[in-house]
This record gives structure tokens, C-alpha cells and sequence, in this order.
């Protein structure tokens, strides 16, 4: 029963940050290994959307733009992202999703 919630609450988590697809693709996947491949699941998705921000920060280094701000908001989503991997808290998710906002909104405004 413990399980069922479980997997519940980080689906909630998943609707927010994968696609259509991948969502169709857990919900096919037993209760069993539910949670595991969820959590799996997040975090590639969260570690791709990071990599996909640090390449557009090093084009628009290479540019000559002044991104050192972004740039430290980028470490601090990693550790971010990190402790939401670890804890899978509701406060952790809203921070660091608020997080990855900023830095999308300032990289266009750059």
C-alpha cells in the first residue's frame, strides 16, 4: 500500500518534468519497479535539460556575452538537482524548478 502512494506522489513529480511519451511508457511498467524507474526517469530528464542550459551558456560565452551570473545559478541547479534526487521532497522540486526558470528566462534575456 506504502508503495502505491509512493509511486503516486512521484508520478505528480514526473507529470511536471517528462514528456507524453516517457509518461505512457511508466504507466506500463509494473508496481513493482514503478518507483525505481520513475526516479530513474527524472533524473535523466533534469541531468539532459541541464546539459542542453550549459551548452547554450558556452556558445553564448564564446559570443563574448557576460554570463558569470548564469553560470552560478547553473551550479547551484546542479547541487539542486541533486538534493531533489535525494529527498524527492515537494519543497526541493519547487525550488529547483523555480530555479531552472530563472536561468532559462535569463539565457533568452541575454
Amino acid at each position: 500500500m506504502e508503495d502505491k502512494k509512493e509511486a503516486k506522489r512521484l508520478m505528480k513529480f514526473a507529470r511536471r518534468i517528462l514528456d507524453r511519451r516517457s509518461l505512457k511508457k511508466l504507466k506500463k511498467v509494473g508496481a513493482e519497479d514503478k518507483i525505481e524507474a520513475v526516479k530513474y526517469a527524472m533524473k535523466c530528464r533534469l541531468e539532459g535539460e541541464r546539459g542542453y542550459l550549459e551548452e547554450d551558456i558556452k556558445r553564448m560565452k564564446k559570443e563574448g556575452k557576460d554570463v558569470f551570473f548564469i553560470e552560478t545559478k547553473l551550479t547551484l541547479l546542479h547541487s539542486k538537482i541533486k538534493l531533489f534526487n535525494a529527498t524527492l521532497h515537494k519543497s526541493d522540486f519547487i525550488n529547483m524548478a523555480n530555479l531552472f526558470k530563472k536561468i532559462q528566462k535569463e539565457v533568452k534575456h541575454v
